[in-house]
């Protein structure tokens, strides 16, 4: 039943070099890459059996805090 997943982007100082990204797949390959910004909330349609997504690993020694959660239908 969800429809819409959410991410709250906790980190500070995250580069896209620093990995922890959010990658947005289509048909197993990345279309799209986040890379986490302070105080940033993402938003993405969930579509069963089609809407795939990872985050990229940690290249630094930072951490990576978020929030995430899903809206659902009834």
């Amino acid at each position: 039943n969800r429809k819409i997943a959410y991410v709250v982007n906790l980190s500070q100082d995250i580069t896209e070099k620093s990995g922890g990204s959010l990658e947005l797949l289509k048909n197993n390959k990345p279309a799209k890459s986040i890379t986490p910004q302070f105080n940033t909330l993402v938003f993405f349609k969930v579509i069963p059996e089609r809407t795939y997504h990872q985050v990229t690993e940690i290249l630094e020694n930072k951490e990576r805090y978020t929030i995430s959660g899903w809206f659902n239908d009834k």
